[in-house]
Order: C-alpha cells, then sequence, then structure tokens
C-alpha cells in the first residue's frame, strides 16, 4: 500500500509538471505566432537592413553575419535557395536546414533556442541562443515549480503524519488499550477528528471498567450465599434423601465453578499485563494435570515466561473439556516446540469433535454448542474462553483442529523462553 503522503506529494509535483508543460506549450505557440505575425515581418526587414545585399560579396556578408551576431549574442546562418550561405558556427551551419524544413518554427524545448526569419529579399535567417536558456523567459515559472515542489513535501508530510497518528491511536484502541488516546494539535479538522475519538474512547472506557468493577463486585459477592448454601446442604436432616444431597453439592459446585471463571475473567480484564512473571516447566505441569483426568503426556521440557497458576487453569481446562466432551476415550497430551520456536501444548481426545463452523465460537463465553452437549454434559461455558484469554494474556494463543481419527485437538502455542538442551 503506498503511503498516503507520498499519494498526495506525487499528485502536487504531477500538477506542477503539467503546469510546466502548458506554460510551455502556451510560449511556444506565442512566440509562433509573434514569429509569424507582423511583428515578426518588422523584424525580418530591419535585419535584412542590417545585412548586404544578394548581389554583394561573400566576404562582405560574413562579415556582416559575424557583427550582427556578436552584437545580439546569438549564432545566426543566412540560407539562401535551400543552401547556407554564411553562418558563425558548425553548429548552426548543421541545424539551420532543419529550422528552414520544420512546419513549427518554435518546439516545445530545443526550438527555444532558434527562430527563423523569411526576409523580404527571398533568403531565410535562423537565429539560436549561444547557451541554453537558464535565464530565459521559462526560467521563473521553473523555479517556482522547483521551489512549490521542495516546499510541498514537508507540509504534505506533516499533514499526513497526524493522520497516521491518529490511525496508530485508532488501531491500538481497537486491539484492547482502552487507554489510547489521541494527541490533539492545531484547530482543523484533523484536531477535531482526533478529540472526537478521545472523546468517544473516554467514554468507552468508563463504561467497560463499569461492567468490570460490576461484574468483579457480583462474582466476589456470590460467594457469600454459596458458603451458607454449602453449610446447609451439609446440615441437612438425615431423613432427607442421599440424591437431594448429592444433587444440591453439584448444584453449588457447578456455581461455585462458575464465580471462580467469572473472577478469573474479571481479572484478566483489569489487568492487562503480566505481574509476577516466573519461568514454567511446561511438560511437568502438563503431566501433573493430566494424571488428575488419566491422560497420557509425552514431549520434551519446554519454558516459559508466565504465569504459573495462570497456565495451569488453561491446561486442566483444556483437560476437563476433553473429559466432558471425549466420550470415554483416552485423552493425550503432547509439549513440544513449533516450527516458529512457541512451546506448543495439544490436547487430544476421542469424542465426536467440533463441527468446522463452530472451532471459533467454542472460545466465546457461554456459547452452546448446536448439538447440545453443553447443556448434557454440564460447564460453566467460559473455559475455553478463558483459556484462549490466558493464551492471549502470555503473547499466544489456541485454535481447535480435527484429531486423526476422529475427535477434537486443541493447539495452544505460548511464547518459549527456551527448551531442554538449549545453551
Amino acid at each position: 500500500m503506498r503511503p498516503l503522503y507520498l499519494q498526495i506529494y506525487l499528485t502536487a509535483i504531477g500538477v506542477i509538471v503539467l503546469f510546466v508543460l502548458a506554460n510551455v506549450a502556451m510560449w511556444s505557440t506565442q512566440a509562433n505566432f509573434w514569429a509569424e505575425s507582423r511583428g515578426g515581418s518588422g523584424i525580418a526587414e530591419v535585419i535584412q537592413d542590417l545585412l548586404p545585399p544578394t548581389d554583394r560579396p561573400q566576404e562582405e556578408l560574413e562579415r556582416a553575419v559575424e557583427k550582427l551576431a556578436s552584437r545580439l549574442q546569438l549564432e545566426i546562418a543566412v540560407i539562401e535557395r535551400g543552401k547556407v550561405v554564411a553562418s558563425t558556427s558548425d553548429a548552426i551551419r548543421e541545424v539551420a536546414p532543419v529550422h528552414l524544413s520544420e512546419q513549427t518554427r518554435f518546439g516545445a524545448f530545443g526550438g527555444l533556442r532558434g527562430f527563423r526569419f523569411h526576409l523580404p529579399d527571398g533568403r531565410f535567417i535562423v537565429l539560436r541562443m549561444r547557451k541554453p536558456l537558464v535565464g530565459g523567459p521559462l526560467a521563473p515559472i521553473g523555479l517556482l515549480a522547483l521551489a512549490i515542489g521542495l516546499g510541498a513535501y514537508p507540509l504534505v508530510r506533516r499533514f499526513t503524519r497526524r493522520i497516521e497518528g491518529l490511525h496508530r491511536r485508532v488501531e491500538a484502541f481497537s486491539e484492547g488499550d482502552l487507554s489510547s488516546r489521541v494527541e490533539i494539535e492545531g484547530r482543523d479538522e484533523i484536531a477535531a477528528l482526533g478529540r472526537g475519538f478521545n472523546l468517544a474512547a473516554e467514554r468507552i472506557e468508563r463504561l467497560v471498567d463499569a461492567q468490570r468493577t460490576l461484574l468483579h463486585l457480583t462474582s466476589h459477592e456470590l460467594r457469600t450465599p454459596l458458603t451458607r448454601m454449602r453449610l446447609a446442604t451439609e446440615s441437612l436432616g438425615g431423613d432427607t434423601p442421599q440424591w437431594v444431597r448429592s444433587t444440591f453439592v453439584e448444584e453449588i459446585d457447578e456455581l461455585d465453578d462458575l464465580v471462580s471463571e467469572l473472577l478469573l475473567a474479571s481479572r484478566l480484564d483489569t489487568r492487562p499485563h503480566l505481574q509476577g512473571e516466573a519461568c514454567v516447566e511446561i511438560l511437568a505441569l502438563v503431566a501433573i494435570e493430566g494424571a488428575k483426568f488419566g491422560a497420557t503426556t509425552t514431549g520434551r521440557e519446554v519454558i516459559v515466561d508466565g504465569d504459573g497458576s495462570l497456565i495451569r487453569r488453561l491446561v486442566r481446562n483444556l483437560f476437563e473439556n476433553a473429559e466432558r466432551y471425549g466420550g470415554g476415550e483416552p485423552i493425550e497430551a503432547v509439549v513440544d516446540l513449533s516450527r516458529d520456536g512457541d512451546a506448543c501444548i495439544v490436547v487430544e481426545d476421542g469424542g465426536d469433535g467440533i463441527p468446522e463452523e463452530e472451532r471459533e465460537r467454542i472460545f466465546e463465553p457461554f456459547y452452546r454448542s448446536q448439538n447440545g452437549k453443553t447443556s448434557i454434559n454440564g460447564g460453566s461455558g467460559l473455559g475455553l474462553f478463558l483459556v484462549k484469554r490466558i493464551a492471549e494474556h502470555h503473547g499466544g494463543g489456541v485454535r481447535c483442529e480435527d484429531r486423526p481419527g476422529g475427535g477434537a485437538r486443541f493447539v495452544v502455542k505460548l511464547p518459549a523462553a527456551r527448551a531442554e538442551g538449549d545453551d
């Protein structure tokens, strides 16, 4: 993509070039018209008066031509009956016939140095400047074009640099940096746009902060009634059926898990950067968590700089998801380095798999699968959402894909510090 400032600057240069060409063409046309007009005829008569008649000796004609050329600072050639009969230099002698044969007496560029006049006695005289046209009538136009070209660049660059700054801030805001603001310069439309963005960003940040605070406080306050409900369930009389107690306990545990995950999501929202970062041995962590679910863990040790408790929660949620939807099939986990050097955690189950059209949506909070298994198998609906958030919190990501032979495979990538055997 070509930068905006370059497009504007090249457009300005193009306009300047067209302006110069138009002036050259106009000046050339006017000069041709002037050379062929009555004024040109008058000059031809004056020149003829300064030259000897056609019946005078050749030496006299050459002296007159030299004298006239010295006074006018021009190169001169006299043409009679199609031949050059006198000239001030070999250069003018060679090009004089060209001027004589050209229909246009005044070309756009090279012709600027030459005129052709038809003398009343039938001879032609060609006049050319001895040096290139540097200080001629088009020189001011050229200097003006050069000045505009040089002066336009910093002006255009300053203008577009502000737009680029606004674009960077908007992009940062769209990526989650709600504190991103535009530095206001000037009082023009760009400054007004920046002020509008800052005002909108401030309002959105306040709304999001209020929502996060409400979610955090609500989740935290739910812990108290849940604790009371658990105590009340445990104190039920002996005449209460066991299945009633078990149902109450399961429901309370599910609510408690949901509150814990809401609190974790709120903590990730309010803490955009890692804190308490340490070296985490991924293979050992995955093996320990996998043993709780009867999973088989293979691979090699990889070290990741991050929050050990968050990564442990990520791995645990993957195993819980595999156990819940794996249909009782064995769960397998692999830890390795990817081709681009990232730590790679793979958790596979032998369930029915996930339809391709749902593989992105399953990472949304409280998403319910179309096959209805979410409601059958339970779950808070936040497990995979937290997996994605924790991975992104560490600068990584997660994806879901088919497992060869059936089932689902979840692949998590995290920036690796080093692998076993590295120096």
